[in-house]
């Protein structure tokens, strides 16, 4: 009996702490009439594993599936790498003196990659601010889109969110993931990019 009760006590708290995650859209750079992702591919650059001990990293793992899934089930090949993956990423240091994150070198370095996908955009996915506040951890996403062609922003949004940590950062990754990519999709649809 005492299996059972303290099961369905663990089951209650994941369940109300997946219902503690939120993600929406404070400010969006709407995208130019008529443009869809649909039957393109984008190559993504997440920076979000910048604050992996926030996130964690089954977090981040099934963000990024999550992610993929989404994007084809829009008619979008998507392709997520890393920042720590990148080249660049590799031999960064995260330092606490502020230190200016190398985006733009990132992106130079893996051209080849690009090229061989054949990618028509690229979004890049950047933690603008976590901020832990007792077992809640507050924290802004910036999505940018750009044309490969142009090398411009066509889409550019910031997402807010927050979600409570009883016991470790890597809480409910899948619930989380969901949260997060669920209201990237809806933010996309009603621009009509997908």
């Amino acid at each position: 009996m005492k299996y059972l009760s303290r099961r369905l006590f663990i089951a209650a708290t994941a369940s109300a702490m997946a219902g503690c995650a939120t993600n929406s859209f404070t400010s969006v750079s709407p995208a130019p009439a008529g443009l869809s992702l649909r039957n393109t591919k984008v190559y993504a650059y997440s920076f979000l594993d910048l604050r992996d001990p926030e996130f964690g990293p089954s977090m981040l793992d099934e963000l990024d599936r999550q992610l993929t899934a989404a994007f084809e089930a829009s008619a979008v090949t998507l392709k997520v790498l890393r920042f720590r993956d990148s080249e660049i990423g590799r031999s960064y240091a995260l330092t606490n003196g502020g230190m200016a994150v190398p985006i733009r070198q990132t992106i130079e370095s893996n051209a080849y990659r690009e090229k061989a996908l054949g990618n028509d955009y690229r979004i890049v996915i950047f933690p603008r601010r976590i901020a832990p506040a007792g077992a809640w951890k507050n924290y802004e996403i910036r999505w940018d889109l750009i044309d490969v062609r142009t090398d411009r922003v066509v889409w550019s949004s910031i997402s807010e969110g927050r979600h409570l940590t009883l016991w470790k950062a890597d809480e409910e990754p899948h619930e989380r993931s969901k949260v997060i990519v669920d209201s990237v999709i809806k933010e996309m649809k009603k621009g009509e990019l997908i």
